[in-house]
């Protein structure tokens, strides 16, 4: 795809200085059977096309500079997330440097927890979808 851009910016070059030279009477194409038809002709395809190169030049631009904004963006959260990780790091490490393993601190209340405890939230103890209701004889004879 970037070989026919390429391909078409270098004819849209081509027309745009056959049509300034026809303008500028220093190339004569079919001058001979109606002149100013012709030169119009090229004048307004020159034009079009040069309106066409620059509003996609204008659109590739605004892409860049978007993509430019995104990347800057990304960059700037990845830094607050190396931040707060860091800011964790250092949190859990001087929380271990405080508290030996095997003992708790003296003024907690507080239950320690490892990976396999598992915490029962109030009304799920039973295992029983909470959407249901529950009756204490569920038993259908």
């Amino acid at each position: 795809m970037d070989a026919v851009k390429k391909f078409v910016n270098v004819v849209v070059m081509l027309y745009l200085i056959a049509a300034t030279l026809i303008y500028l009477d220093v190339l004569k194409v079919g001058q001979d059977t109606n002149p100013n038809f012709n030169t119009t002709f090229y004048i307004i395809g020159g034009v079009i096309l040069l309106l066409e190169l620059l509003v996609e030049n204008l659109y590739i631009a605004t892409l860049k500079r978007e993509h430019t904004h995104k990347d800057r963006k990304v960059n700037e959260l990845k830094a607050l997330l190396y931040d707060q990780k860091h800011e964790m790091q250092q949190y859990k490490n001087s929380a271990a440097s405080n508290v030996s393993p095997g003992t708790t601190p003296l003024n907690s209340s507080a239950s320690s927890y490892d990976r396999n405890t598992i915490i029962v939230k109030p009304g799920f103890s039973s295992g029983q979808d909470s959407n249901r209701p529950s009756s204490p004889n569920s038993d259908s004879i």
